[in-house]
C-alpha cells in the first residue's frame, strides 16, 4: 500500500513564508559576517576576535546549510501534484 501525503494551500503558504523568514535570517546573518570582518578584524587582533570571526562563520554556514536543506523540501513538495481547493 502506498502512503499518500496531502498538504493544503494554507500548510503550503505556511511553509513558504517560514522559508523567507529564514530568508531573512541569511541576509542578517551575512550582514553580521560582513560587519565583522570588515570593521572588527580589521580594527582589533587577539584570540577573542579569531574567535569570533569563527563563530559567525559557522552561524553563516549553518544557515544557509539549513535554509537549502529547506528550500529542498520545498521544491519537492511544489513537485507533487497539491490538489486545487473548492
Amino acid at each position: 500500500m502506498k502512503n499518500e501525503f496531502v498538504l493544503n494551500r494554507e500548510t503550503m503558504n505556511e511553509l513558504e513564508t517560514f522559508s523567507g523568514k529564514f530568508e531573512q535570517m541569511r541576509g542578517l546573518t551575512e550582514f553580521l559576517k560582513e560587519f565583522v570582518w570588515s570593521e572588527i578584524i580589521e580594527r582589533h587582533d587577539g584570540k577573542e576576535i579569531r574567535q569570533l570571526s569563527y563563530l559567525v562563520d559557522a552561524l553563516f554556514d549553518l544557515v544557509i546549510s539549513r535554509e537549502n536543506d529547506l528550500d529542498a523540501v520545498i521544491k519537492k513538495i511544489n513537485s507533487v501534484h497539491i490538489p486545487a481547493e473548492d
